[in-house]
């Protein structure tokens, strides 16, 4: 009975619908192949007879690309994808295994963050989509010589707690996690230098700290997920093979995804204002606990391309910024995530110059070129760089040579590299001479952008990350009579009251 009533089901379940290789190819060739080249590879093909070059002792360097073939490939990092060695990271099934049909048109569908990869699901259709993940399947043998494995087995979540991220921790650097990701899981341990893919191309191990740049999501069953199974053609390995799969293993694992999920809890926090405020007294130290009284405001960059040399694979993605003032001077606290201090690292502030708005305003009408200024709205840029050299400047463009301004008197300075995190504290005078450069107003919008360079990546000159321009405000100061009069008028209030109170019971007697 149970039988008729399962073939009666199938019977009457509407058909899949039918992949269209041949539809398939062609929406490849239109969006895909710019990327991951006509025939699957952004790698040109080795002659026939050749031994791969790889010298693993050696730092590691860009596999060559098929320009031709794949001519979008040379500007994006991560490398993209080669389908014909049949190696995916993203998959529901075991270590080495290959992706079900369902990972491929997710991964297709929701694209990769952190990537140059993008989600397909707005611009394809569920066909075209189902399609294209056929098509990719035509690239490698192995999908003909191998019968598809069943999903790993995801079950047992553990309640995400202090006492289970307490043991992720834990198990994080038992099992030499922290050696990849480092001891904070910002990608910075011994060993993230040297990691390569299956090509011999450098990767970076993943920051947990910026959730939405993890290749396979960041939700704590994506995180378990890529966890349990491992990353396809990378040094990334599955858990299971050191703990096993069961029960205790999946639970260790929960315990790791709970620690990794809390890591990336703390989401930028975009404002368009960096808002100081003001103290009697400033920090003078990085870890002044009055840092802690105010949420950093997060500026994004991006790689500059408007100028020669170019940056298309930035590693610096946002500065973090925090700030106070008193009577004399500005603090300003600023942070950026860099997996590897180098002595090419370096950040710059840029101002305007001259900050002279029109009667009635409280903010330029006109701003400076963001890259470095021009001619007729010159910028100050505070430069640091790694060994806490700091240096202020003018400059009128990006291809102009900047000149030195005469207030470096003005600043103080202090900074730290830890845990894959720079830190730099700049405290300068609020009035300087016009010639020395910026003087800062209370209550106005003082346009200000950011620009980094890590050196671990090749950054230098116009290479580097950027930032739009963005505003610094000194909140007016508030008299000591506006903390004193809704004091006054509580304490007023409940006399009145008292006095009533009173009043009416005389009344009644």
């Amino acid at each position: 009975m149970i039988l008729r009533i399962a073939l009666l089901l199938l019977w009457a379940a509407p058909p899949l619908p039918a992949q269209n290789l041949e539809n398939g190819n062609k929406v490849y060739e239109a969006n895909c192949a710019q990327c991951h080249g006509v025939n699957g590879t952004p790698f040109p093909k080795p002659k026939e007879g050749a031994e791969p070059e790889e010298d693993f002792s050696a730092p590691p360097k860009l596999k060559p690309l098929d320009v031709e073939a794949a001519p979008a490939a040379p500007f994006v990092f991560p490398r993209p994808r080669d389908f014909t060695r049949g190696l995916f990271k993203i998959r529901s099934t075991p270590s080495g295994a290959l992706p079900s049909d369902a990972d491929l048109e997710r991964v297709i569908a929701e694209g990769m963050p952190g990537s140059s990869m993008p989600a397909w699901k707005e611009s394809l259709s569920g066909a075209e989509i189902r399609d294209v993940a056929a098509y990719l399947k035509t690239f490698s043998d192995r999908f003909n010589s191998e019968k598809p494995l069943p999903p790993t087995n995801l079950s047992g979540a553990v309640r995400s707690s202090k006492d289970s991220i307490a043991k992720g921790e834990q198990l994080f650097k038992e099992n030499g996690c922290n050696l990849c990701h480092g001891e904070a899981g910002r990608g910075d341990g011994p060993s993230a230098p040297t990691l390569r893919d299956d090509w011999g191309n450098p990767i970076r191990a993943a920051n947990f700290h910026q959730p939405w740049t993890l290749r396979g999501g960041s939700t704590r069953r994506d995180l378990f997920r890529t966890l349990m199974t491992g990353l396809n053609g990378t040094p990334m390995p599955s858990f299971l093979d050191a703990v096993g799969d069961t029960p205790e293993g999946r639970e260790k694992g929960w315990h790791i995804a709970n620690y990794l999920a809390a890591l990336g809890e703390g989401r930028p926090n975009y404002q368009e204002v960096l808002r100081a405020g003001y103290r009697r007294k400033l920090p003078e130290t990085l870890e002044d606990p009055a840092w802690e009284d105010v949420l950093p405001v997060d500026f994004p960059l991006v790689g500059q391309i408007i100028a020669e040399p170019r940056q298309f694979m930035p590693s610096v993605e946002r500065v973090a910024a925090r700030a106070f003032y008193d009577a004399q001077e500005l603090a300003l606290l600023l942070e950026w995530d860099d997996r590897l201090q180098d002595a090419g690292d370096a950040l710059e502030v840029q101002w305007p110059l001259r900050f002279n708005p029109e009667p009635g305003q409280t903010t330029l009408s006109k701003k400076p070129y963001f890259l470095k200024g021009d001619a007729q709205n010159p910028v100050e840029l505070w430069r640091w760089q790694s060994g806490d050299r700091f240096s202020a400047w003018r400059s009128v463009g990006p291809k102009s040579k900047p000149q030195a301004l005469k207030s470096e008197s003005a600043f103080t300075l202090r900074s730290a590299y830890n845990d894959g995190l720079h830190r730099i504290l700049v405290r300068r005078k609020l009035t300087v001479e016009e010639k020395e450069g910026l003087s800062f107003p209370t209550g106005a919008f003082v346009p200000v952008a950011f620009s980094a360079w890590d050196g671990a990546n090749g950054d230098a000159g116009l290479k580097c990350s950027v930032s739009a321009w963005y505003y610094l405000l000194l909140e007016p100061r508030q008299p000591a009579a506006s903390y004193a009069m809704p004091a006054l008028a509580f304490f007023a209030a409940l006399g009145l009251q008292f006095w009533f109170i009173k009043r009416r019971g005389r009344r009644t007697q």
